[in-house]
């Protein structure tokens, strides 16, 4: 069977890297283009919830005879979203990685918040003058299955979908 997933268009915008003190703070919207709002909310209206999670790495480039080695990992986070239907108080509630809930009233705002990650800032050490960039991605699961059955990721990966990194390059601006 031959399925053909749509295209996903992306947004990454990167604002300015301010310097504090040792370390540097990064911001950045990224909106993966995810096709699967209706397959959010219908899950969501039958009970199951969702997920998804954003990863976000920053990268220094290396140069002379360790480029074989690659670029040098600098930063790492994620943050990950799990949405609900709340039945009883008739809202979506959104549960975030630190613990916290947001609740919306109707889908679309929802889904606004789930599918960008808005504005989002990382700590980053400082890194002098050499080149950095910034690697995103997301991976959406719109049915999300509790253990034992998240083995059936692996046996049907439809459960499941991730987006390519994307990357993109910055400078420093001081303040």
């Amino acid at each position: 069977m031959n399925r053909r997933r749509p295209a996903a268009v992306f947004i990454l915008i990167v604002g300015a890297a301010v310097s504090v003190r040792s370390q540097s703070v990064i911001s950045f919207t990224f909106s993966p283009g995810f096709q699967t709002s209706a397959s959010i909310i219908e899950s969501l209206a039958n009970g199951h919830r969702a997920e998804i999670r954003y990863e976000a790495r920053v990268y220094r480039r290396t140069a002379g005879i360790s480029r074989i080695f690659g670029d040098e990992l600098v930063a790492e986070q994620s943050v990950t979203y799990d949405a609900r239907w709340d039945e009883l108080n008739r809202r979506y509630v959104v549960v975030i990685y630190s613990g916290r809930e947001r609740s919306f009233e109707d889908s679309e705002s929802l889904l606004r918040f789930l599918l960008v990650l808005e504005e989002y800032r990382m700590m980053v050490p400082k890194y002098g003058n050499g080149e950095i960039y910034l690697m995103c991605r997301a991976q959406i699961e719109p049915v999300r299955l509790v253990p034992p059955l998240t083995l059936m990721n692996f046996l049907v990966p439809r459960f499941r979908t991730k987006t390519p990194w994307r990357r993109t390059d910055f400078r420093r601006h001081e303040r």
